[in-house]
């Protein structure tokens, strides 16, 4: 969960805070209405338990069930396997990661590690590695 007005205050009304919530659940599970309602109670429970007033304060929630990203990378189908072939001893790692499956959130850790690559070296892997809708 994180709280993205922080960073982008034009995400909510002035004195007002959007939280954010990525629940990790598999594509049939998402299909089971008792186990999104068990994470959204006990998502519910935490929040009541560190934050005393959560409910009250709230002005409006909504809840969505969609796998996303998890098992649906982005647009593309070629990525870089765990090991990259221009830096001896670099791999990457990650949950869903490789060219079979490339899962949420490794999109960006690469991107990252490409662009301090660059930097480090004075060259432009970034370019030569990742097709233009990777960028």
């Amino acid at each position: 969960m994180f709280m993205s007005s922080n960073w982008s205050p034009s995400r909510a009304p002035e004195g007002k805070h959007l939280w954010e919530f990525s629940i990790a659940l598999l594509g049939e599970e998402l299909r089971a209405e008792k186990k999104v309602r068990r994470v959204t109670d006990e998502i519910t429970e935490f929040m009541r338990r560190n934050f005393p007033t959560w409910l009250e304060d709230i002005d409006w929630q909504l809840w969505t069930a969609s796998e996303g990203f998890g098992a649906f990378p982005p647009i593309g189908e070629r990525r870089p396997d765990v090991k990259w072939p221009w830096l001896d001893g670099l791999y990457f790692a990650g949950d869903g990661y490789g060219t079979r499956r490339w899962g949420t959130g490794v999109d960006s850790a690469v991107l990252s590690a490409m662009l301090c690559v660059d930097s480090l070296t004075g060259k432009d892997y970034l370019l030569k590695v990742l097709p233009e809708y990777h960028r």
